[in-house]
């Protein structure tokens, strides 16, 4: 589907040595230069600061990381992906204003 699609995009623009696995570092990198996945992962800008990058990074890492290998594998990413998209439109429809 199109959502898939657009994660595994992400997904290989993030995975920069392209060995088919994202590391905390990659992640932390795409934070900061990556401006469709840091609005993704919820940072809403590019991140500047390296520091809170690393953090957030660290905190994404371990929620995708789902069988703990150390990496996280396109299918890993693309499972968050759908979550994430479903928060933010869940997110998105309870700011809407009521018509009246």
């Amino acid at each position: 589907d199109a959502g898939n699609d657009a994660a595994r995009h992400i997904f290989d623009s993030i995975d920069v040595d392209g060995d088919g696995q994202i590391t905390q570092t990659e992640l932390r990198t795409a934070l900061m230069h990556n401006e469709e996945f840091a609005r993704l992962a919820g940072a809403g800008d590019l991140v500047s600061s390296p520091i809170a990058a690393g953090l957030i990074a660290e905190n994404l890492h371990q929620l995708m990381d789902v069988d703990s290998d150390g990496t996280v594998s396109v299918t890993e990413f693309c499972k968050l992906c759908s979550r994430l998209r479903a928060q933010n439109r869940g997110s998105e429809d309870s700011h809407s204003e009521p018509s009246s």
